[in-house]
């Protein structure tokens, strides 16, 4: 008697469950520049609780061996890793900045592979243009920037430098309860790099359609991504949504609320 073949479980690494229980199919939320999936858990008093939620994190936060060398290897990656949990459609993605450019590209595979998705929202995000990769002293303003705010403080910006003075740097994170103040030192590389990593792979020229609807939440406040329409690369309908808030802040508790909302809409909920 041949013994059932066993399906291969998601990677720890990749995969971090947020509610695992519901009855419905899961939302999968694709992590935002600094990798980490943990700031989704600010949708889940938001989201109808028949809605198992994962959050997709970066490879690279864990050891630096994972970071990809394109944007299609790490699409391809966390497809895989989605289907593990969840063998067949209709698949639910959400991404917030280039979560949400990566959610399209697992869109788009699954189409591919002749899934369904049911659900493709991207939270303040547009299709790549022409702007410059930031130097390394942008991306590094850019990643300590908080939730709510538009500038770093000028003793935080005078810190941004390369190579960096971690041990001031880590005092100053402290002093103003900085939302990264509890890394390491070797953590705190790893999500600079990741997030170096993923503004490089964010500006990969979008070469695919993805064939069925979207809907495209767009703060409120200037600031993030340009205001760029998804239109010419989705068949379908592209629903825009303007949510009261900053680019960093979407998963802060008034703009969460507005995002939980339009998915709970969306899904019919």
């Amino acid at each position: 008697m041949t013994a059932p073949t066993q399906r291969p479980t998601a990677d720890r690494n990749v995969m971090l469950p947020l509610r695992r229980g519901g009855s419905g199919a899961p939302l999968f939320c694709v992590h935002p520049g600094s990798g980490f999936g943990l700031p989704y858990a600010g949708l889940l008093p938001h989201l109808d609780a028949r809605v198992p939620v994962h959050a997709v994190q970066a490879r690279g936060l864990v050891t630096a061996d994972g970071l990809p060398s394109s944007l299609d290897e790490m699409a391809a990656d966390y497809t895989e890793q989605i289907r593990r949990v969840q063998p067949a459609g209709p698949y639910r993605l959400l991404g917030w900045c280039v979560g949400g450019r990566l959610a399209f590209e697992i869109a788009c595979r699954l189409r591919a592979q002749g899934e369904h998705v049911g659900l493709l929202a991207l939270v303040s995000t547009s299709p790549p243009g022409p702007e410059p990769l930031p130097g390394p002293e942008e991306i590094l303003r850019a990643m300590l920037l908080p939730p709510g705010v538009d500038e770093l403080d000028a003793g935080l910006a005078r810190l941004c430098r390369l190579p960096l003075d971690y041990a001031s740097l880590s005092a100053h994170l402290v002093r103003t309860g900085h939302p990264m103040r509890r890394l390491t030192e070797p953590a705190l590389t790893a999500v600079y790099e990741v997030y170096r990593t993923n503004e490089h792979l964010y500006r990969t020229p979008v070469s695919r359609v993805f064939d069925g609807d979207a809907l495209s939440l767009e703060p409120s406040a200037p600031g993030g991504p340009a205001r760029r329409s998804w239109q010419p690369f989705v068949g379908g309908r592209v629903l825009a949504r303007s949510v009261d808030g900053r680019h960093t802040e979407m998963m802060e508790p008034g703009p969460a609320r507005a995002v939980g909302a339009a998915v709970n809409e969306a899904l019919g909920y």
